[in-house]
């Protein structure tokens, strides 16, 4: 065996020994830094030489604390990227804004203006605006959660060209100080185009699951969301505490909004704790929190998908979509157009139900096969010669998607990922 090869071996081994199988990168990109422990030092430099030279850096320790008001931002053109390393417990890093929020920093935590640029296995949050923001082309996403930031988790805008993301998770974003209107699971949104979504979920968001907003001139050509869900979002209730609270569950301190209750109002945990739920006492965003969410009532829109606006491109092509997708318990749209029209539409194996309107999408379909609704509060608004299904068993079918549900949201808790936990199945067992 000549040295180079023999190198290329020893550097394999070493790998499969220390680092999980699937967090493991091309070989063409080098190792640029391990950081083994929680130093921001550390990381920036990283990133550093990340951007000059391309390369990968190794996150391996539970979490990373970001207390600079600084954006981290992904330049490169050339391959590189971040990735997570499977910790003891099973779970894979944190990186945390939380401290940089706290000094009264509104910037993203994550920007990725460069190509060829990917983050894996890692979980980002409470940034004082979106969780990630990319811009870029042709970047990979996979196996990432955003939660708790200030506006969507992950927005893609202004010419974003060619991104993927693989097995995303957003959940419990919100914008505080604009009541929630606008953070997202996911924005495809504003110019972005040519984006793939597979194996991604939202839930518990502020504002929609999946926003593709248009504004006069932006291209949005094509959006795919392939095997991927979304359920809850635009519930007023998740971020005064009294969604979990009605369920039976802990006081879920990590929002913001809920810190906010509790540094203005002394007896709001204990209070919880002890089965009595009320924000009478406390504030959000500096105003009382019974007037924050008033205000908030108007502005979470609450749709699964959306899919445009009205000044989206009026052209077949523009393309959404959606294979064996699900959208459930919205109080507007599982499925929606949102006022765009002309657009080619292929919806296929796709489930809505316990939405105000599952599904709203008056457009031209190159497929249109197999699809699912139940319960709507109103009737949906499609005009197709297949008809949608409804399962013989609607309760039972129901039980088994919230199964899934609540074994996404704990696996997300924990900050760990089992990708064997999808609807696929119970999408394929309908009758």
């Amino acid at each position: 065996m000549n040295k180079k090869l023999f190198t290329i071996f020893l550097i394999l081994l070493i790998s499969f020994d220390t680092i999980p199988c699937k967090n493991l990168v091309s070989m063409a990109d080098a190792t640029v830094a391990t950081i083994k422990s929680d130093n921001e030092a550390a990381l920036l430099a990283a990133v550093k030489t990340l951007n000059k030279s391309g390369g990968v850096i190794y996150i391996n320790t539970p979490i990373i604390n970001i207390s600079t008001t600084s954006t981290i931002q992904l330049t490169s053109t050339k391959s590189g990227g971040i990735v997570g390393v499977k910790q003891a417990s099973g779970s894979y890093p944190r990186i945390s804004f939380k401290n940089a929020r706290n000094k009264g920093s509104t910037a993203r935590g994550f920007t990725i203006s460069g190509s060829n640029q990917y983050m894996k296995f890692l979980t980002i949050e409470h940034a004082g605006d979106n969780g990630i923001w990319i811009n870029g082309s042709r970047n990979t996403l996979d196996h990432i959660i955003t939660r708790y930031n200030n506006d969507t988790g992950i927005q893609l805008s202004d010419n974003a060209d060619s991104n993927t993301l693989n097995w995303c998770y957003s959940y419990r974003n919100i914008d505080v100080k604009t009541f929630g209107a606008n953070a997202d699971g996911f924005a495809p949104k504003l110019g972005a185009t040519n984006t793939v979504f597979n194996y991604c979920f939202a839930w518990d968001n502020s504002d929609d699951g999946w926003d593709s907003f248009d504004k006069p001139g932006d291209n949005s050509a094509s959006v795919q969301y392939l095997h991927s869900a979304c359920w809850n979002n635009g519930n007023t209730e998740i971020f005064t505490g009294k969604y979990d609270y009605n369920l039976g569950r802990s006081l879920d301190k990590n929002m913001w909004t809920i810190q906010q209750l509790m540094a203005s109002d002394k007896n709001f945990e204990s209070n919880y704790n002890n089965k009595k739920w009320s924000i009478s006492n406390g504030k959000i965003a500096g105003m009382a929190a019974t007037a924050w969410l008033a205000k908030a009532e108007g502005e979470m829109n609450g749709n699964g998908f959306k899919f445009g606006s009205k000044t989206t491109v009026q052209s077949t092509s523009v393309k959404r979509k959606a294979v064996y997708s699900v959208a459930f318990d919205h109080k507007a749209k599982g499925f929606d157009n949102n006022n765009s029209q002309g657009c080619s539409g292929y919806i296929a194996n796709c489930v809505s139900f316990n939405n105000n309107i599952n599904y709203q999408l008056p457009y031209k379909f190159e497929k249109w096969a197999s699809n699912w609704s139940w319960n709507p509060i109103k009737a949906d608004q499609v005009k197709q010669n297949e008809g949608l299904h409804v399962p013989k068993d609607k309760n039972g079918a129901t039980k088994q998607f919230y199964a899934i549900r609540n074994k996404i949201i704990t696996n997300a808790a924990a900050s760990k990922f089992d990708d064997s936990v999808n609807f696929d199945n119970v999408i394929k067992a309908l009758v």
